[in-house]
Formats: C-alpha cells, sequence, structure tokens
C-alpha cells in the first residue's frame, strides 16, 4: 500500500498534512507510520474510480471502498485480518476530524468498526477542561489549598503550555520569565528548547503555585501537626530546591502527576478514560478548532518546523 500510485496533487496535499496533524498531536510511531498509508490507499482507489477532488467523497464512495476491503486479499494471502481493517477505519474517521477541523471542508463520514473494535484518541472538551481546573478548588484535612494551587499549575503546563509529562518534570523555578510571560522548555523531546508564551491567566496559577502554595511543599508542609504532637519538626530528604514542581518531602514532583489527574478526573465526575499527554492532545485540537496555523501549533508544542506548504494554501473550493 505505501507505494500504490497517487497522481491528484490535491490528494497529495492531504497525505502528507494528514501524516504532519498525527505528529503534531503526538499520536505513536505505529499511528504515524500506518495511518497515511491507510489513507493512500483510499485516494488511490478513488483514482482508479475516476475521482479526483475531496468534494466527489460521500458515504457511498466510502462504504464501497470498505466493501473493497473485506474482499482484497493481504499480503499473505486470504482476505484481511479485522485488526488490519479497523486500523484503515481508524485513519479514515480520523481524517474526516482533520478534515472538519481545517474548517474547509466537511465530510459527513464515520465508519464503523468491525467487532474487534479500535479506540481512537480522546479529546477532552474545553468545557471537560474547566472542570478539571474547578475540581482542584476542592479541598480537605489531609490536602489544603496548596494542593489545588499544585494541581492548576499542573494542568497550566500540560493543557495551556501542552507540555509532555516529562518537560514538566524537568522544569525549574528559574525557567518562568514572569517579565516576559514566557516559560523555557529547556529539556524538550530530542534535547529541543522552546519558549512558550503564557496568557494572564496561565501565568497567575503558575506565580501562586511559586510564590505560596511550592513555598508550603518546601518549608511549612506537615510542621504544625507535629508541634502539636510535641515532636521535632524532621528535617527533609532529597529537597530539590530548583525544581518546579515538587512533592511533600520537598523531591522533585514526578509519578505523583498521574495520581492527582485521576483523582481531579474523580472529583470532576468525568467518565471518559484519558491520561496526562490527553491534556496536550487536547489544547493541539483546541487550538486547531480556533484556526490557528499549523506551523504555530508545531513550534508550541515543540515539534520540527513543517516543511511541506500548509495545507490551507491548497484545500480551496471548487469554482
Amino acid at each position: 500500500m505505501k507505494h500504490l500510485p497517487i497522481k491528484t496533487p490535491s490528494f497529495l496535499y492531504l497525505e502528507k498534512s494528514f501524516a504532519e496533524w498525527l505528529d503534531i498531536l503526538g499520536y505513536s510511531e505505529s499511528a504515524l507510520n500506518n495511518y497515511p498509508v491507510h489513507l493512500r490507499e483510499l485516494f488511490h482507489y478513488l483514482e482508479t474510480h475516476n475521482i479526483n477532488h475531496i468534494n466527489q467523497i460521500n458515504k457511498t464512495v466510502v462504504n464501497s471502498f470498505f466493501k473493497y476491503l473485506l474482499t482484497r486479499p493481504s499480503k499473505r494471502g486470504g482476505a484481511l485480518s479485522s485488526q488490519s481493517i479497523n486500523h484503515a477505519i481508524t485513519a479514515i474517521n480520523l481524517f474526516t476530524k482533520y478534515i472538519y477541523l481545517t474548517g474547509k471542508y466537511e465530510l459527513d463520514i464515520h465508519l464503523k468498526h468491525l467487532s474487534e473494535e479500535v479506540e481512537e484518541r480522546t479529546v477532552l472538551s474545553i468545557e471537560e477542561i474547566k472542570e478539571l481546573y474547578e475540581a482542584s478548588y476542592i479541598t480537605n484535612r489531609s490536602a489544603g489549598a496548596e494542593y489545588g494551587q499544585r494541581d492548576r499549575a499542573m494542568l497550566t503546563v500540560l493543557y495551556g503550555c501542552g507540555l509532555r509529562k516529562n518537560e514538566a518534570v524537568h522544569l525549574n523555578t528559574t525557567d518562568l520569565y514572569r517579565e516576559r510571560n514566557i516559560l523555557h522548555v529547556r529539556k524538550g523531546k530530542g534535547r529541543k528548547e522552546r519558549l512558550v508564551p503564557l496568557t494572564s491567566s496561565s501565568m497567575n496559577y503558575l506565580t501562586r503555585w511559586l510564590d505560596d502554595g511550592r513555598y508550603w511543599f518546601l518549608e511549612n508542609h506537615a510542621q504544625s501537626s507535629y508541634r502539636k504532637k510535641g515532636k521535632a519538626f524532621p528535617k527533609k530528604q532529597n529537597v530539590d530546591a530548583d525544581a518546579f514542581f515538587i512533592g511533600s518531602r520537598g523531591n522533585r514532583f514526578n509519578t505523583g502527576f498521574y495520581a492527582r489527574l485521576n483523582l481531579l478526573k474523580s472529583r470532576a465526575g468525568i467518565d471518559k478514560q484519558f491520561s496526562l499527554h490527553t491534556l496536550r492532545h487536547s489544547i493541539a485540537t483546541h487550538l486547531l478548532a480556533a484556526g490557528m496555523d499549523i506551523e504555530e501549533i508545531a513550534r508550541f508544542l515543540g515539534h520540527s518546523s513543517l516543511a511541506s506548504t500548509q495545507i490551507y494554501t491548497h484545500l480551496t473550493p471548487m469554482s
């Protein structure tokens, strides 16, 4: 399938831009290698049926392609497996979503998977993101307001700034440039550095954490309870004075990110299954839907600059 010929220029642009979109949103290496290949097979099929423009794609055409997959032999002989067909369906459904988010066209297409369901990448809505922030204000005796300040700072760097989890772990306090409203990501993927601009609300959440909540974790956490019991306040071990995010022992925060997100998810009553990376995936999706240029999103998330011409330049309506 990888070497199937495609002659239509617009199909070639779509294939390449779709692959870039998947890369920007952080899809796995397997998805990046395979989903565009499935799309190429669809385009090749369309060309063999004299279909050379996206406006000609409809439910009837795609259902015809689906029936073709059910009968097409695999490389090893025999029919394609359910898993292979499901992967192709996932690729087509994601392509439909991509076309919709560009705002140029709308494909009224959604194929159902075979019995072996393939899970697609979860995206949280803006309302669900707000619910996570609101859940961070819930406190109890064992976790006061400082935990909420750290939770909001966590949501801000993972969603508002689009950082990967490891990038958040390696942040230092000196990486926040207050006078410029910028967060410096020094240890990005592939050792790439980048500067992330901050909104006023993001800046507020981060500074409140550094100036208030973080100090409590570093210096005063649990001190009062020890004094009430007549005990000396224990000296903290492995204190990391530089770390942006720290735990209750003063050490650099790491695995605790997962527990805090799961707690916020439970408090917010969100039923979706999602991970820390979902926050990064969601902000990329929201920015694209809001009309941000795909190259700007790539820079924002720390991906390499896109070398090909943007899809928005070439997807123009037919006259």
